[in-house]
């Protein structure tokens, strides 16, 4: 029997639902299911519309699951980087995810420079600047007084927001950056607890392809 290995490949503009077929030596990629995506402006922000994603990716799994049945092993997530969602202690959602393109980034640079140096910034996360980065999204929060980080109680990048409701998994959901000190032990220890947890997913996700 072939072996299928779905993946939902989300990007800014548009999201798919894969399906890879494992045939001797190769690998047979098909397409069962393709959408459209895009921010949502809504007053002054930009927000991207994560339960519409969310609804499109049970469509295409319903799909998947009706052409390949019980050959489907494995399934994975992809999504573009930097954005995030937060959820409250009971797991609800609190509020829309926010795009990357909204404006409240605007000139963050010279305000988050002025509480942390930049080479001590990049020493410790070695990422190019762009000011739609996720800590200076974080930032850009609080330097407003949102109330929304005062009841976050979980943090996920958007794959893994997605990975959640497929599985029911919190992963890397410490939030421990927003209240320590950026030079506590609680900071590294964030940093290291988040390298850990992707190692092993980045190890699972391989194992699961090739194992």
């Amino acid at each position: 029997m072939t072996e299928v290995r779905l993946a939902v490949d989300l990007g800014a503009s548009s999201g798919r639902v894969l399906a890879a077929l494992l045939k001797d030596d190769s690998i047979e990629l098909q397409e069962v299911h393709r959408f459209a995506n895009g921010p949502v402006a809504i007053n002054k922000r930009l927000y991207w519309d994560h339960l519409g994603l969310w609804s499109q990716i049970e469509e295409g799994l319903t799909k998947a699951a009706s052409t390949y049945g019980n050959q489907i092993k494995s399934l994975g997530v992809d999504t573009w980087g930097v954005d995030y969602v937060l959820l409250d202690k009971n797991d609800d959602l609190i509020g829309p995810g926010f795009c990357y393109r909204d404006a409240r980034t605007s000139g963050i640079f010279e305000k988050a420079f002025a509480r942390l140096s930049k080479q001590d910034i990049f020493s410790e996360t070695g990422l190019q600047f762009m000011e739609f980065n996720s800590a200076f999204q974080l930032l850009s929060m609080r330097l407003e007084g949102s109330p929304l980080l005062d009841v976050a109680e979980s943090f996920l990048m958007v794959p893994d927001f997605f990975h959640w409701l497929l599985t029911g998994g919190l992963t890397g959901c410490f939030l421990f950056a927003l209240s320590a000190d950026e030079h506590s032990f609680w900071f590294f220890a964030h940093m290291i607890i988040g390298i850990v947890i992707g190692l092993l997913v980045a190890m699972r996700v391989v194992w699961g392809f090739v194992g």
